[in-house]
């Protein structure tokens, strides 16, 4: 569904929270932001300029900014001048809502059911990211559109811990289940199909508090 941010602050309230402070809802949960660099690799089967438009739409770098109420904000860098902007996820509702560059409108999406079904799940090779060794585990779902797709996730037991119970409602991309069983934030994070791999993996991790001022890069 698409909405006009700039008609609807009250109901999604994007900017009105620029003001307010998170306030922590249930155990102390990691605040801060993760920078990733993202990669993408086409296969044989897609089109000759697919990875030119997932580039201007993807960027080369993504930032996930995670608060204390369980809300979080994936922030692209480094794109088209009508990319995606900030993805924002709002725990209580179970809804994430994409912004653009340059454009009012804005799609919301409820998380709270997994768009795809699961086929399999498994633990994978351990990688080292950050200079820490992390767990993966792969999931092999089936989209809406009957196709395969691979998630991969890995984090760390040496980075700071996510309230998973902040979470639960983000069922979608088996992100709830993920953090149930982690308990962290995923450093790294890859999508593949038969068209594409698009894999974002962590080069810097900031413990800090976050406000939706440090989301917007407001002063």
């Amino acid at each position: 569904m698409k909405i006009d941010i700039s008609k609807n602050l009250f109901k999604y309230p994007l900017y009105p929270l620029i003001l307010l402070t998170t306030i922590c809802l249930g155990q102390e949960s990691f605040t801060g932001v993760i920078e990733f660099k993202t990669e993408i690799e086409t296969t044989d089967l897609a089109p000759d300029d697919y990875k030119e438009k997932l580039l201007y739409n993807y960027g080369e770098k993504v930032s996930v900014f995670y608060l204390e109420s369980g809300n979080f904000a994936r922030k692209y860098e480094s794109n088209g001048e009508t990319g995606q902007f900030v993805k924002f996820y709002f725990a209580e509702k179970g809804i994430l809502i994409s912004t653009y560059k340059n454009i009012t409108e804005a799609d919301t999406i409820d998380v709270s059911v997994n768009s795809l079904v699961l086929k399999e799940k498994k633990k994978v090779a351990n990688e080292t990211i950050l200079s820490l060794d992390c767990s993966c585990y792969e999931y092999k779902a089936i989209n809406k559109s009957k196709e395969m797709i691979t998630l991969t996730y890995c984090y760390s037991e040496q980075t700071p811990i996510l309230d998973s119970n902040l979470f639960k409602l983000h069922k979608d991309f088996f992100i709830s289940d993920f953090i149930t069983m982690s308990n962290r934030p995923y450093l790294k994070f890859s999508l593949q199909t038969s068209l594409v791999k698009m894999t974002f993996t962590a080069i810097k991790l900031r413990q800090k508090n976050i406000t939706m001022k440090d989301v917007l890069g407001i002063d």
